[in-house]
């Protein structure tokens, strides 16, 4: 199989995934990672509690309504699901509930992020590069063959400064923008759309200014490298950051929602191809309501039509800890519907957010900020 197998199926699920009204479900923590959040209920990280975790999240009653797709861990992807009155001989997959919804399954593929500096002469402390093109197509041929659709590898490119000199090494953005790029490709050939994801991160003190310099930089090269290598960027998402000040800056006035909107779309406008399958959202650690409230408002700026004429592709999201925190302290190993109300209720205030339809605070949600400094899964 060739990637010019696959071109139309890859259209079409990449279109799928960002229709409007509906966003991706990022679950793919590693298992550490997962073991880490469940300690934060008091739930102990087993396989078998990562089981029933997931399995609460893929079925939810109505999630297909306001979610098109779930990214998961190789774990979860060839996993029974955990259901309660059902004989293990007798349980379904985790993705066969999901699909039972329409929600696409997908698959992250990298292996980690690695320190940069050991490896490469010019990069800057802290920076990393992502590991996983060794044996990378056989292993997207088998999700391929257990359902997967769509895949996703995360870089991560980190804000030194608010200085021109601050921001990611060009050996960190060449390097990553090239994994970025290889991987795109290589999932392709598979049949695997590919959620291409340079996340820069909110540590530090820069402004809202060096935020969007620095994130047209990156997207800038990472699809210069995605020309280079063929890509099919019809068949392809980018998975972003919004354009925020520094985690530690004490600029308030920069974190408003229109200032954040603006920078947002103006960042992506200057820099993604037109077209591009689709863009959606990371969290990055905001708080749940913040996270919504920020879509929201990218969509009334996007729909005042200054940047529709120039550009085919559509905004959503795709959260993790905006769409899991307050589903996980619900479920807390104990209450499977607890954890399906506020996993529907973040669910639909982030589908309504991409129509322009959300109200803040109507929907319950979280304040605690979930941002980690360095964070790596």
């Amino acid at each position: 199989m060739t990637l010019a197998t696959y071109r139309d199926e890859l259209a079409a699920t990449a279109s799928k995934l960002v229709q409007k009204g509906k966003g991706i479900l990022a679950a793919d923590e590693s298992n550490p990672t997962c073991g880490k959040r469940l300690a934060t209920v008091g739930v102990k990280n087993t396989e078998n509690n990562r089981k029933k975790y997931r399995t609460m999240l893929a079925t939810a009653p109505g999630l297909g309504e306001y979610i098109s797709g779930a990214i998961l861990y190789e774990e979860t992807l060839f996993q029974k699901a955990s259901v309660y009155g059902v004989k293990a001989a007798d349980e379904r997959l985790i993705i066969d509930h999901l699909r039972d919804q329409g929600i696409i399954p997908g698959i992250k593929v990298d292996t980690g992020l690695r320190p940069l500096i050991e490896t490469l002469p010019n990069a800057k402390p802290g920076e990393h590069y992502c590991s996983g093109l060794d044996g990378l197509l056989e292993r997207a041929q088998k999700y391929y063959e257990q359902g997967a659709r769509f895949a996703k590898w995360r870089a991560v490119l980190k804000i030194h400064g608010d200085g021109d000199d601050d921001g990611p090494s060009e050996r960190a953005v060449e390097e990553n923008a090239r994994g970025l790029a290889r991987y795109a490709r290589i999932v392709q050939e598979a049949g695997l759309v590919p959620i291409i994801e340079p996340e820069v991160l909110q540590d530090g003190n820069h402004t809202l200014g060096r935020a969007r310099v620095e994130q047209e930089r990156v997207y800038k090269a990472v699809f210069d490298a995605c020309y280079a290598d063929g890509v099919f960027l019809e068949g392809a998402l980018l998975k972003c950051s919004m354009a925020t000040p520094g985690a530690e800056s004490t600029v308030e006035a920069e974190r408003t929602p229109e200032r954040v909107a603006e920078s947002t779309v103006a960042a992506l406008m200057n820099s993604v191809p037109k077209e591009l399958g689709g863009v959606v959202f990371l969290s990055g650690g905001l708080p749940e309501e913040l996270a919504s409230v920020y879509l929201n408002e990218i969509q009334k700026i996007d729909r005042s039509g200054t940047f529709e004429k120039r550009r085919e592709w559509n905004l959503s999201f795709s959260y993790g800890r905006a769409l899991q925190h307050s589903a996980l302290k619900a479920w807390s190993g104990k209450s499977t519907k607890a954890g399906h109300a506020a996993l529907l209720a973040r669910a639909q205030a982030n589908s309504e957010a991409t129509k322009c339809e959300y109200v803040a605070r109507s929907q319950p949600s979280s304040d605690d900020h979930l941002h980690v400094a360095g964070y790596i899964y």
